[in-house]
């Protein structure tokens, strides 16, 4: 009975807990999807969160090579090296959902891959100058930037082929070679550059530097925009606004969040056995 007792009291204390974090930071849980036998049976740890759709998300594990659709029943679909529409790929390091397809940047082998929305390959489109992206984030409509750490630069990629002039050259930017954590964009086209340091530099959709943000939070990773403010996150969970607001701090009941991203006006953060999706009341 003391056992029983105890472990009630615990449970208490942790619905007590989220419940005045919850309350403290204006976050409300929306969903909670824990993920399948079938990931853990295949040793899959996703790293990247993708946008939903359809009622899925996609992740992907760039240690496996694996793209991954999770549906909200916990159903899986595999694509690459597991499964019967197998086909191999270099080095993911993104992807992202697009009315024409899924859009996937294979960073060692300079291309970007369209694949259907069944996570069948559709082309594979070479990029014309080795710039080798390592990290990239999509306009609304449909435009992506891709940040080369070679030419300490940002590129485009637009009408379906890589422009080779520089979209922003860091080098006239900042005068010196950069560390980038994190690019994000938001809704009406804005640019945000997470620097290594955690400072945020801000560029209008033409690539014009707005503005910089001295280091607001120790060890940011994720940068994300919902409803036009901008926000950062560690892997702790530990999150602010960039702009000052009446309850700045947030608190996720999640820990180590692996990926963040603004999914439909939500937040959903990716830990190492579930999606959380969150609400931000401001």
């Amino acid at each position: 009975k003391m056992k029983l007792l105890n472990k009630f009291r615990k449970i208490l204390k942790i619905i007590f807990m989220t419940s005045l974090v919850l309350s403290q930071n204006k976050l409300n849980i929306i969903e909670h999807l824990d993920f399948s036998e079938n990931l853990k049976q295949n040793e899959i740890q996703p790293n990247i969160l993708s946008s939903s759709y359809y009622d899925s998300y996609l992740m992907l594990d760039f240690y496996k090579q694996v793209i991954i659709k999770i549906d909200l029943s916990g159903e899986t679909t595999f694509s690459s090296a597991i499964g019967d529409n197998s086909f191999q790929y270099g080095d993911f390091v993104w992807l992202d959902v697009m009315p024409d397809g899924i859009k996937v940047l294979d960073k060692l082998d300079n291309k970007i891959l369209h694949l259907d929305h069944n996570l069948n390959k559709i082309q594979t489109i070479s990029l014309s100058k080795d710039i080798y992206p390592v990290k990239a984030s999509s306009f609304p409509w449909g435009d992506i930037l891709l940040y080369s750490k070679t030419f300490n630069s940002i590129y485009i990629f637009i009408n379906g082929k890589l422009d080779e002039k520089t979209f922003i050259n860091f080098y006239k930017e900042f005068n010196t070679k950069i560390c980038v954590e994190d690019i994000e964009i938001n809704q009406d086209g804005e640019i945000g550059l997470l620097h290594c340091s955690g400072e945020l530099t801000l560029f209008s959709q033409n690539g014009k530097k707005k503005i910089t943000y001295p280091n607001l939070l120790k060890d940011a990773k994720f940068l994300v925009s919902i409803n036009f403010e901008w926000l950062y996150f560690d892997n702790n969970g530990n999150g602010r606004f960039v702009e000052d607001k009446l309850i700045n701090e947030l608190i996720v009941p999640a820990n180590p969040i692996i990926d963040v991203i603004s999914n439909n006006g939500f937040l959903s953060f990716l830990t190492k056995d579930h999606i959380l999706t969150m609400d931000v009341q401001q």
